[in-house]
């Protein structure tokens, strides 16, 4: 039995009262804000932006295996493809999807302006 299916009745007993706060003196603190999102697509870098902001992101301690090359080439954490095989594939490391951050347009942006431009170019011919 699944008790997800129920909808929540009352608020929580033990709310947050205050906001997450970083030791800004860490070490680590200083190394995981370093962290750049450099060619990860929108929803890659969303994920990796929250878990630096409420000190989720944990950082590698040894170089990853990439995906494509497979060899120990990833030194950044939360990625699949070194940077290398992204570039050269198009895709994004971390997903490894073909939705790239520099594109600077989401999939509705793209599907509407490929609708418009479809119609305009149907109407005139």
């Amino acid at each position: 039995m699944s008790t997800s299916s129920k909808p929540k009745s009352r608020a929580p007993a033990h709310p947050n009262t205050r906001a997450f706060k970083h030791n800004k003196n860490s070490r680590l603190t200083r190394r995981i804000a370093l962290v750049g999102t450099d060619g990860l697509c929108k929803k890659c870098a969303d994920k990796i932006e929250w878990r630096k902001k409420y000190r989720k992101y944990k950082p590698l301690s040894v170089p990853k295996k990439c995906n494509v090359c497979l060899e120990k080439r990833i030194k950044a954490a939360y990625r699949s493809l070194c940077a290398a095989c992204a570039e050269a594939a198009g895709k994004c490391p971390g997903c490894a999807e073909s939705a790239v951050e520099g594109d600077g347009e989401d999939e509705a942006g793209a599907k509407q302006r490929a609708t418009s431009s479809g119609h305009d170019a149907g109407g005139s011919a």
